[in-house]
């Protein structure tokens, strides 16, 4: 028997939560207006302003592919909310990496996304 495939709409509602509040982690008091999902396959990118500066979060649900989460390939959304927590709490995970990668092109002058911030396994740019 295969596991129930994850209803987009929990998937994206629990994402969407989280970028909320790692922004309001990184930036106390600040206004954060949450914007659209930007479609990606790979990782949850969304829009968002944060006291009306435009950014994008990216978040990556147990370091798979979107594709793969919503097709439930990673098993139903119960176990694989439960798996991503412990994956976000981790050192080290893909974004975290993504994130010191981003800092090492921009340091050497190359074209890359200028880090806004992370928290609690989002990245901001």
């Amino acid at each position: 028997m295969n596991a129930p495939v994850p209803d987009p709409a929990d998937v994206f509602a629990y994402v969407s939560g989280r970028v909320e509040h790692a922004a309001h982690a990184l930036w106390p008091g600040a206004i954060v207006g949450l914007g659209p999902h930007v479609p990606s396959g790979d990782r949850y990118v969304q829009r968002l302003d944060v006291d009306e500066r435009p950014l994008f979060a990216k978040v990556s649900l147990l370091g798979s592919s979107l594709v793969s989460v919503l097709r439930g390939t990673l098993g139903d959304w119960a176990a694989i909310r439960a798996r991503q927590d412990a994956y976000t709490a981790t050192p080290g995970g893909l974004l975290e990496r993504e994130t010191i990668q981003y800092g090492i092109l921009h340091t050497a002058r190359l074209r890359a996304p200028r880090i806004a911030g992370y928290s609690g396994g989002v990245l901001f740019t």
